[in-house]
């Protein structure tokens, strides 16, 4: 089957991220659409390949101004991929936890302790 029923397939089973959606279930929806999606890698995102059905008929409505692809594409080119995900679950969890233990030093401190 094509890439993108593969990919939708994969996000629809993947446990860890139904989590962070459930956390983020105060956020708005599209949000939670990227949080959903920020997984996946550029190549993906700038295919277009969101005009699928089902899940994605959801998010077309809700940007039904522009084309959803554009939207999702413009809210997460402005940041690397591991950066959308933090931001997207800082308000919890693990991420906040080790940043918050890393907050007393600067990166290159720690790893060169960690290299003594």
């Amino acid at each position: 089957m094509g890439e993108s029923d593969r990919v939708r397939s994969n996000t629809r089973k993947l446990g860890e991220f139904d989590k962070v959606r459930g956390n983020n279930s105060h956020m708005a929806k599209s949000d939670r659409v990227r949080s959903k999606f920020s997984h996946l890698g550029e190549s993906y995102r700038d295919k277009g390949t969101y005009r699928m059905t089902g899940e994605s008929e959801r998010m077309r409505s809700d940007t039904s101004d522009i084309s959803e692809s554009d939207r999702v594409r413009s809210n997460n080119r402005q940041m690397g991929e591991s950066d959308s995900v933090r931001s997207n679950t800082s308000h919890m969890g693990e991420s906040d936890r080790v940043r918050s233990n890393n907050i007393h030093m600067g990166e290159s401190d720690r790893v060169r302790s960690n290299k003594r």
